[in-house]
């Protein structure tokens, strides 16, 4: 279970001031600042995955362009709550307009990642999608937390295989989400989450670096976008450590006790 701590501060922090792009990168350039460490929560996927609607979903806003051609995503897109005079402001000494502290507070860069393997994808395109995608893997310090999204009406396709293992590689632990989860039976849904499990869980070896831990979300109905606000607050470490056991042992000992009334 998330702490209802992280819920709220989740919430706040995603739809307390408007998001905006404030950088684009194009499949051209591959120069990304190493040394400015900013709180990165990156998304990533097959094309049409519904990446761009999971991030509008997230900060209550129209964002991110989003249309139903696969693969209309070629840049990675950086998102931010911060406003145009905070991000004039911080122009002169930062040429790639990203802002680690807006207003003097805590913030998330939220990252599209153009996706990848579907039918109709040039194989210009695909070793572009490619290249951007390792170049910011392997570059970013800032990376902190990584989801890897899995169209719930597509399953888990050997692309989606093939892709977690290579972000597991170039990252490290990686977290699943099941997108579109209003699409289909929940029948369906519940046997996509099942194989992803199954495959994350019977193959440690392989997955290693991927948390058993999958969350189905719908960016149409809403579903479960509260509670993935709460996993990246808690994933992240906005909430220092200690602050986080405390109220997890707060939780625990509350549990206890209403199982010894009981």
């Amino acid at each position: 279970r998330l702490s209802p701590e992280a819920h709220m501060l989740g919430h706040a922090m995603f739809t307390s001031r408007p998001y905006q792009l404030v950088r684009q990168s194009p499949a051209t350039d591959y120069f990304f600042e190493i040394n400015d460490l900013y709180v990165e929560v990156v998304f990533l996927g097959r094309a049409n995955a519904g990446k761009s609607s999971l991030i509008n979903a997230l900060v209550g806003g129209e964002v991110a362009k989003t249309s139903s051609l696969p693969h209309s995503t070629r840049t990675i897109n950086f998102y931010q709550n911060a406003t145009p005079e905070e991000i004039n402001r911080f122009a002169k000494g930062n040429p790639n307009n990203l802002v680690k502290l807006p207003g003097g507070g805590k913030n998330f860069t939220l990252v599209d990642v153009p996706g990848f393997g579907i039918e109709g994808m040039s194989d210009a395109w695909r070793d572009d999608a490619i290249r951007l995608t390792d170049s910011y893997m392997n570059l970013r310090r800032s990376i902190n937390t990584a989801f890897m999204c899995v169209d719930a009406d597509k399953g888990l396709t050997p692309t989606d295989v093939t892709m977690l293992e290579w972000i597991e590689k170039l990252h490290g632990l990686v977290w699943v989400i099941v997108t579109k989860a209003d699409a289909v039976p929940h029948s369906r849904l519940c046997d996509v989450i099942s194989r992803i499990y199954q495959k994350i869980t019977k193959q440690k070896r392989t997955h290693r670096n991927v948390y058993p831990f999958v969350l189905p979300v719908s960016a149409h109905t809403g579903e479960n976008v509260d509670a993935l606000r709460a996993l990246i607050v808690e994933t992240s470490g906005i909430i220092p450590g200690d602050k986080l056991r405390q109220i997890l042992r707060k939780r625990s000992h509350e549990a206890l006790a209403k199982a010894k009334v009981l």
